[in-house]
């Protein structure tokens, strides 16, 4: 019996795109918070911002699918993934 959620190994490598796009990792200082991010992808921009203790590679395969028509930017918010919060007075 298969696991909900999981993917074979076969299923998985049918349904990866013919073209890989190339994903930049960047980050982005601020005073507060050093942010973390990834860009893929040309034409109109799309931003993708996880919740609820999410991170940016929760969005890995969207990222992929949106890259061929569009600029997809997906941002880790602050205390998430890679972003890093450098003022101990920051809060929400």
């Amino acid at each position: 019996m298969r696991r909900p959620g999981r993917i074979g190994k076969r299923a998985n490598q049918r349904s990866m795109p013919e073209v890989v796009h190339v994903v930049e990792q960047h980050s982005l200082d601020t005073p507060a918070v050093r942010f973390r991010y990834a860009v893929a992808g040309d034409g109109p921009p799309v931003v993708l911002v996880p919740g609820s203790g999410g991170w940016k590679l929760t969005f890995h395969r969207v990222i992929t699918a949106l890259s061929d028509r569009h600029r997809v930017f997906a941002v880790d918010p602050p205390g998430q993934g890679g972003t890093r919060v450098v003022d101990p007075a920051f809060g929400y």
